[in-house]
């Protein structure tokens, strides 16, 4: 369920609450529309406006975690500070869900992961940047048939959404790709893959037959 709310001529938007004798959840938010999570009970969440200067603690993309001073919220957020008060905001350096991770790049003003700021009589938007990472998984063939290597490297395994990744098959002792498998197919070494989600790869080996060596003997009679 997607919900939305259009303030009157005059008011802002300011965040979703808890209705009067109602539970909102963990759901304080200033995103406008907002999807509602799955639930199992009932919910009651009212739209709350303001006439005053918001001042909006952001997220790209949005729903990451920030901290205003020293409370937890989902991006967006907006606040009416009065102005030349001094807040502190900060942001998760990183957090990993599995196979994907969302790393903190940047402040819009130039701020550090945690630092203070100025309200403004005017508000404003802060937004905390991030990236999107995911984890690809080499699955080693045998020590006698040979390894797998990523181009580019990562020491985690993890890389920057849309970054392509050269995988290739590093085989000895007559053995030859056969087929990829995961997220890879063919037989083409060394092959490609997009880190636009989760990848796994291995590889099928098989061994060559020796190189077959033909000798012409030539004798001749006087």
């Amino acid at each position: 369920v997607r919900v939305s709310a259009t303030p009157d001529a005059g008011y802002r938007f300011y965040r979703w609450i808890p209705a009067v004798g109602a539970s909102c959840g963990n759901f304080i938010t200033s995103a406008n529309p907002q999807k509602l999570p799955q639930r199992t009970s009932s919910w009651g969440c009212s739209a709350s406006f303001t006439r005053s200067a918001i001042t909006t603690i952001d997220s790209d993309p949005l729903g990451q975690t920030v901290v205003v001073d020293g409370v937890t919220y989902a991006a967006p957020i907006n606040f009416t500070f009065q102005a030349g008060s001094v807040h502190t905001i900060s942001a998760s350096a990183s957090v990993t869900s599995g196979p994907a991770r969302t790393q903190f790049v940047d402040w819009s003003d130039g701020g550090n992961i945690s630092h203070t700021i100025t309200a403004q009589a005017d508000g404003g938007t802060i937004t905390a940047r991030f990236k999107r990472q995911y984890q690809l998984t080499l699955t080693q063939p045998a020590s006698v048939v040979g390894t797998l290597t990523a181009t580019p490297n990562s020491s985690d395994g993890f890389y920057d959404a849309g970054t392509v990744v050269s995988i290739r098959a590093n085989l000895q002792n007559n053995f030859q790709v056969s087929s990829w498998n995961g997220d890879l197919n063919g037989r083409t070494n060394p092959s490609s893959v997009v880190m636009d989600g989760e990848r796994l790869v291995s590889v099928g080996a098989s061994s060559a037959p020796p190189a077959l060596v033909v000798t012409h003997s030539l004798s001749f009679v006087q």
